[in-house]
């Protein structure tokens, strides 16, 4: 099935320091990230929002780091579920 101009996703780049994304989910009116490389503050999970009500995006806030080994597995992925969010 392809899909007509009208209804393929609109993609935009956003101008905040984050970096190194692998799982991403839009809720809560907030952008929450899980980066895996040495952008923004590190391995870790993050908030980013639009403080100023502009409709993009200008703050980035870490959640929780995570301290990673090169040798181990990184997450990659980000789900939410009804009550709250799982890294995998």
């Amino acid at each position: 099935m392809e899909m007509s101009d009208k209804s393929a996703p609109l993609v935009e780049s956003i101008d905040v320091d984050i970096g190194s994304a692998h799982g991403l989910v839009c809720a809560y009116g907030a952008l929450y990230v899980v980066v895996s490389g040495n952008a923004a503050q590190g391995p870790g999970f993050y908030r980013v929002c639009d403080t100023d009500g502009d409709d993009q995006y200008d703050d980035v806030e870490l959640l929780k780091s995570f301290a990673m080994r090169q040798s181990k597995a990184r997450f990659n992925s980000l789900t939410m579920r009804l009550q709250n969010m799982l890294i995998s």
